[in-house]
Parts: structure tokens; sequence; C-alpha cells
């Protein structure tokens, strides 16, 4: 996994990083697409199957497409990060971190690398400023999602992640709470660990035009 500690120390402060204080608080048109991208997703999951829509969405790779037996096990797995690769990759991201086939237990360091390498992560202080539209990673255990809606006092969030009446994988709609203590910001007790400017990393990781769609 991609340093988690040390994105943890950014979270309470301990590490530098480029601060939000000023930034624009509202998305640009990619980050408005990649919002709407995750709204249309909302109730699918693992129970329509290896040919489903959830199935789809995960597999960013023509050769995860293609194995069934490793759809399978994705499907089984916390799906939170696999859900927000693929979104990435439906708003427009282009990178052979989502066209490579998926390296199990990498989500959310690919999703973290992803944005590091448009300079669109931001660890997470007291003042962060949340965005409809901006990837947010908290812990403990590690979990990615968007941020729908904002309020004072709650964020209202789209998540991979969550369970259907089975059991089963599935995207839904949360809130959570927000309190903003001396060194960082919690979502429902959990310690916000860090946010992505998702009209940045889309801005960055575009299709080259030398090449083809992705299918």
């Amino acid at each position: 996994m991609i340093g988690i500690v040390a994105l943890g120390l950014g979270a309470l402060g301990l590490m530098g990083g480029r601060k939000r204080s000023g930034s624009k608080t509202m998305q640009g048109a990619a980050g408005v697409k990649f919002l709407n991208v995750s709204r249309e997703t909302l109730g699918q999951g693992a129970a329509s199957g290896v040919t489903g829509p959830y199935a789809t969405l995960i597999a960013t790779s023509d050769a995860d497409a293609k194995n069934a037996a490793k759809l399978r096990d994705m499907m089984k797995m916390s799906g939170c990060a696999l859900v927000v690769r693929g979104w990435l990759q439906r708003a427009g991201a282009y990178s052979r971190i989502l066209q490579e086939p998926y390296r199990i237990g990498q989500a959310v360091a690919d999703v973290v690398q992803l944005a590091r390498e448009a300079s669109a992560w931001t660890p997470a202080t007291r003042s962060t400023v949340l965005r409809p539209g901006d990837i947010y990673l908290i812990g403990v255990p590690e979990h990615v999602g968007v941020l729908e809606s904002v309020t004072p006092n709650a964020v209202g969030t789209i998540d991979g992640g969550q369970r259907d009446a089975k059991g089963l994988q599935t995207i839904a709609r949360t809130t959570r709470q927000i309190v903003r203590s001396g060194r960082g910001v919690l979502l429902n007790g959990r310690p916000l660990i860090g946010t992505i400017d998702t009209t940045k990393l889309l801005a960055h990781h575009r299709r080259p035009s030398s090449e083809s769609p992705v299918s």
C-alpha cells in the first residue's frame, strides 16, 4: 500500500502539503461530471453478477473484465476504492493504473497515486475545505468516497463498500457528521486523512489525442 502511515501524519498536520485555505469552493466542469457519474451508479452492486453494471464499473482494465474468477473475488472485497477507480475512468481519467490489471489490495493506493501525480492530493488539517465532488479519504480502516453535499455540521457522501440487504457490496448514500478538533477533522468519528480535487485530477489524467478510447 502507498504510505498510509505518512498519509495519517498528514491528516494530523504533521507533514507538509498543499493547503486548501483560499482555494475555490466550487468544482470545475470535470469535478461536476465526476459527481454525476457517481450518482448514476447508486444502487449498483455485486448482486448483479459478473456481467452486471457493478462488475463493469470496477473492472477498469480489459484483462480484468475478461477474467470472471478474478472479478468474482473483486466483487467480494470492500469495494469503496474499486468504485472510485471506476468513477474516475468513466469521468475521463486515463492512466496505466486503470488500464493495467488490478493489483489486489492496492485500490486506495491507486487513487492516492493518481491524485499525487496530478498535485490534486491535500492532507487534511482542521481548516480543510470540504467541497461536493471531492474524493475524501478517512481512516481507520481506510475508506474513500465522494462528497455529494456539505453543511457546517455534516457531509452527504456516495460510497462503495456498503452492504445491501443480503450483505453484498453496493453503492449507496451516507451521511457523516463533521467534528473539527484541534488536530484535524473527524467524519463520524473517523479521522479525515485527506481530500482529492477531482477537477485537477481529471485535467491532469486526460487521454492523449493519439489514443483510442478504452473499450
